[in-house]
Order: structure tokens, then C-alpha cells, then sequence
């Protein structure tokens, strides 16, 4: 029996895929895919600051841990051995205008008895011997430095002592720097505000 154009079903709604262009399918996969989800990238504040936390962390364990190593270690204390000797015991050339002849020996000698070690100068001014530099190391008093090379009426003048040699008559001024007794005698007649002056002079030329 023959079938007319009238006697054809129209197509189904869901078989008619025509109203959605030709590339539409419903697929049984498709019909079964749940939706699709996007990922979305994290903030770039959030991003940054969990760097900046991860640095925060790894410094301060640098930190702590070199701490520990320290703290473990045993502390050097650095205490003083004694009165320093920075400085040679050699006689300065020259004193404002006080100088000595560059040609006289300038090595200290030593006793072996007393083990210290002396040393003098003759220093002039315009020509003329006018001083004599004499220096004893180590020495820490030097009112008894002065009594033992025959000095007497010893007295405190300043930051040293004067006295008056028994065999010349002459005056003389002393001082210590540096565990080093440093003596002045007069020649010519100088004061002992001179003379001490002119020690001090001495010491911080040789100090320096």
C-alpha cells in the first residue's frame, strides 16, 4: 500500500535539530556532560603576599638558627696583661728647639741584675747643652725613680716630681708613660715649671 506525502508523521521536536543550525547535536554524550566550570586565576594581591610571607619566614629561620650557633659558641673575654709598651725607647732627634747629635748611639742598655732597660740624650738649644733626656723602663713610681739616681727633696710637682741632684746640685723633673720613666735634667739653669714642661714635651713625642 502506498504512503502519500499527507500521510507522513511530522518530525519530532527533538529530531528536528534544523532551528539550531547544522553543526547542533544532542548526542547522548553531550546530554550527559554536566556543566563546565572555569578556572579562575587567584588575585595578584594574594599572590604577592604569600611571597612576601614565604621571604618573612625563611629570614627569620636564617635568623634563629645563626643565633643557636652563636650562643653556642664560648665567649672570648679580652682582659688587660699589664701596663702597654707601644712605643721605642730611642730618644726623638729634636723637641721643639731642643735636638740631639743624630750621630750618638740610641739603643738602651740593660742591666742584668735589675733587668730595665736606660737610655740618655744630651739635647741643645742655639748651640749650647742645655738638657738631659734619661729614660728607665719599666718603671711605675717615679719619686722612687728619682730617689734611687741619688735626687733629693723629692716633691710632687704636677702629674711627676722634682728634686735636686746630691752630687751636682742640679734640678730635675720626672714623669711615667707608659711604664717608662721619663727625666728631665737641667743644664743651665731652667725652672722646674720648664723642666716639667719640657718632659711632658719628651713623652708625647716618644708616645706618639
Amino acid at each position: 500500500m502506498s504512503s502519500t506525502p499527507g500521510d507522513n508523521p511530522p518530525p519530532s521536536p527533538l529530531q528536528d535539530n534544523s532551528r539550531f543550525g547544522a553543526e547542533a547535536s544532542t548526542g547522548p554524550d553531550e546530554l550527559d556532560a554536566g556543566p563546565v566550570i572555569r578556572a579562575e586565576r587567584f588575585p595578584r594581591w594574594l599572590l604577592l603576599t604569600a611571597g612576601i610571607l614565604a621571604l618573612v619566614l625563611a629570614v627569620a629561620g636564617a635568623g634563629i638558627a645563626a643565633w643557636r650557633i652563636n650562643a653556642s659558641k664560648p665567649q672570648v673575654v679580652i682582659t688587660a696583661s699589664g701596663p702597654r709598651t707601644p712605643w721605642e725607647m730611642v730618644p726623638p732627634l729634636s723637641v721643639d728647639e731642643y735636638s740631639r747629635d743624630a750621630s750618638a748611639a740610641d739603643t738602651p742598655s740593660a742591666n742584668p741584675t735589675t733587668k730595665k732597660q736606660t737610655i740618655a740624650a744630651t739635647y741643645a738649644r742655639s748651640g749650647q747643652n742645655t738638657v738631659v733626656l734619661l729614660m728607665s723602663r719599666p718603671e711605675k713610681d717615679a719619686k722612687k725613680f728619682m730617689v734611687d739616681l741619688g735626687m733629693n727633696s723629692v716633691i710632687a710637682t704636677e702629674d711627676g716630681f722634682c728634686g735636686t741632684s746630691v752630687d751636682t746640685n742640679r734640678d730635675s723633673c720626672a714623669l711615667i708613660r707608659d711604664n717608662t720613666a721619663i727625666m728631665v735634667v737641667d743644664l743651665v739653669g731652667l725652672s722646674r715649671a720648664d723642666l716639667m714642661t719640657l718632659a711632658h714635651k719628651f713623652a708625647d713625642s716618644l708616645a706618639a
